[in-house]
């Protein structure tokens, strides 16, 4: 880790990035602020969230930096951040020592999954809420849709009834939310198209099983499901 070069301790709401902007290279700029829409916020090192309300709106709004998360806080991530942040901030809330609370993350919009999740791996005595909801904290329920398919014939216009068909290969995706340890709580998401794909066999075993396309939960996980439903996940 390098030095701290924003730290976010105690109440109120702080606003990093821009809202509507997603991924594309563009120039840098200070907090997402200036007309340009830059790709990252120019913070010089580091975020530590010690407290408070965080909102992360649009691709690079932690900046280049590393997280780090240091007391109970609420996070908001838009759509535009992306699968890129929350990945982020799943790695910080893993990080996190024990007994330093709990981390809630509202998905303020849809976010397609094209690069596995973080494995949720919390310390002793922490906890995680992942849930949808507007940018004012409203429940809303957000879909979140990884990109596996099976090979066959597709409209190149879904919503048109009489689109042409084309045919598209197969595509494995990613698994969905793997908790590993720790108690998290999902709450008000649809969930889509994950695959957990299993290993390949060998000469003298078989392959390894693919469990929990959508959601696994291994032994030291503690999950909490509220509203959330699933739909084409292998």
């Amino acid at each position: 880790t390098g030095t701290v070069g924003l730290l976010i301790d105690g109440e109120g709401t702080v606003v990093l990035g821009r809202d509507g902007y997603a991924f594309t290279p563009a120039v840098t700029t200070v907090f997402g602020t200036t007309p340009e829409s830059p790709r990252y916020n120019n913070i010089s090192g580091d975020v530590e969230i010690a407290g408070g309300t965080v909102k992360l709106l649009g691709y690079g709004a932690l900046g280049s930096g590393d997280l780090s998360i240091t007391g109970a806080t609420t996070i908001f991530i838009d759509g535009n951040a992306g699968q890129g942040v929350l990945n982020q901030v799943l790695r910080a809330a893993n990080a996190m020592a024990a007994n330093t609370g709990e981390v809630t993350i509202n998905l303020t919009g849809a976010m397609t999954f094209t690069m596995p999740l973080e494995v949720i791996n919390l310390a002793a005595g922490n906890s995680l809420v992942i849930q949808g909801t507007d940018m004012a904290g409203n429940v809303t329920t957000q879909a979140l849709t990884g990109v596996y398919r099976e090979e066959g014939f597709y409209p190149v216009d879904p919503g048109n009834p009489g689109s042409v068909f084309v045919f598209q290969p197969a595509v494995d995706g990613h698994r969905g939310f793997f908790v590993l340890n720790g108690e998290v709580t999902l709450s008000h998401l649809s969930l889509s198209k994950f695959h957990a794909l299993g290993g390949d066999g060998g000469s003298l075993a078989g392959g390894g099983a693919g469990l929990g396309g959508g959601l696994f939960v291994a032994a030291g996980g503690d999950v909490t499901l509220d509203a959330v439903s699933f739909d084409g996940n292998r």
